[in-house]
């Protein structure tokens, strides 16, 4: 951080540099000014194991304000003067936080249903409602002899085909281990619903923040939370596993402000097995693909397409093939008719729309991707995001 004595005396007021003297007094001010300044840093940096830059500059202007306003003689003038002419009206650099979302809070275990109340083992918050769909709520739960706060998906099911649909999601879920894909604690069978006992995240749905007049998605945070949903559905697929619907509101925040995602929901996960062509005709309408809709055989792709969807509306706050009926919206897919909205995808960059182009065509998603390699690469990333990307992209595509 410290510069030389002929940078700091760059830039002083004229009054201080009508001499050399005067330049070479402010010049070693300054450098013991920001010396003294690096070594608390360092200090507190390293009782605080954390080094990344962006700590790193609010803690050096706290520092500096701090000594602005508390210290006197050399030290005050000199901090007063970084403050005003350095600090004051710099920005804090943006800071990236690529880091993966937490590990569940418990080691990966393969669950058997109990035959047994759920009540029996946790207390159940049932005015605590996280969430809602087709298959009923899930409540914010407490593990009783742990204190372990998880989430219960309560199930209604009325007949044995829709149990056994309940215990392939659990078997689906024993599978699954990565910390972009929300972890399976327990299991209760009772005489009307099932219940699955689940990892806990309290940030909201994806979906919270695409509708959320007061958030701003830049295309920073759309290139954070797609390569995350990339890693999570590249590792369901090494398990020859489809998730068949994904879109935002199965999409789950770490917390209310960082861009740590886990996916959820594998009610219509299906394994995929190349042998035995599967077709399904289920999901959510505007996020289908069009071999869905027109009931021909799924795969990888299927799971791809509805990425594409997802980044089209995290980038621009629209939906792609959104029609005013199911059936309107069924009709653009099948026809591939969507377009980039001029207005929203205006400032946005040629990678991020050849990134969508790729995805939202009728064939060879993965095989268009490969071959221009610049998935994910969207001009505000560094180098390194970049790399590694790419990296993840390839990964996803290397075993078709």
């Amino acid at each position: 951080m410290s510069q030389s004595l002929s940078g700091f005396a760059q830039g002083a007021p004229n009054e201080l540099n009508e001499s050399s003297t005067h330049r070479l007094i402010l010049g070693f001010g300054l450098f013991l000014c920001h010396n003294k300044l690096d070594q608390l840093l360092y200090e507190l940096i390293s009782s605080n194991n954390n080094g990344s830059d962006c700590c790193y500059w609010e803690r050096y202007v706290s520092l500096t304000h701090c000594f602005m306003t508390s210290s006197t003689g050399i030290m005050k003038v000199m901090c007063s003067y970084l403050w005003e002419t350095k600090l004051m009206n710099k920005p804090s650099p943006i800071y990236v936080d690529d880091s993966p979302p937490p590990p569940a809070p418990f080691e990966h275990r393969i669950v058997s249903v109990k035959q047994t109340e759920v009540t029996t083992c946790y207390s159940v918050c049932r005015h605590e409602v996280l969430g809602g769909g087709r298959f009923g709520q899930v409540h914010k739960c407490t593990e009783m002899s742990t204190g372990l706060n998880l989430a219960a998906k309560i199930i209604k099911v009325k007949g044995a085909k829709e149990r056994e649909e309940v215990k392939n999601e659990i078997n689906i879920m024993n599978q699954l281990n990565h910390v972009n894909l929300i972890q399976l604690y327990d299991a209760f069978e009772g005489k009307n619903n099932l219940t699955l006992i689940m990892e806990y995240v309290d940030g909201g749905e994806l979906f919270d923040r695409i509708t959320d007049e007061n958030y701003h998605l830049t295309e920073l945070d759309a290139v954070l939370f797609t390569r995350q949903i990339c890693e999570g559905v590249r590792y369901i697929h090494q398990q020859y596993i489809l998730h068949l619907d994904l879109k935002p509101e199965n999409i789950l925040c770490i917390n209310h402000t960082g861009n740590q995602i886990k996916i959820i929901d594998f009610g219509l996960a299906r394994r995929y097995k190349p042998r035995e062509k599967l077709k399904v005709n289920f999901g959510t309408p505007e996020f289908l693909a069009p071999e869905v809709v027109n009931y021909d055989f799924v795969s990888f792709p299927t799971d791809m397409w509805s990425v594409g969807v997802i980044t089209y509306m995290l980038l621009s706050g629209l939906s792609p093939f959104l029609g005013e009926t199911d059936a309107e919206t069924m009709n653009y897919i099948v026809n591939c008719n969507w377009d980039f909205d001029a207005e929203a995808f205006e400032q946005l960059s040629e990678e991020a729309k050849d990134f969508i182009s790729k995805l939202l065509v009728k064939e060879k998603r993965y095989l268009l991707l490969l071959l221009t390699l610049r998935t994910l690469a969207f001009s505000r990333l560094s180098a390194e995001l970049r790399k590694r990307d790419l990296i993840i992209v390839f990964l996803i595509l290397i075993w078709q």
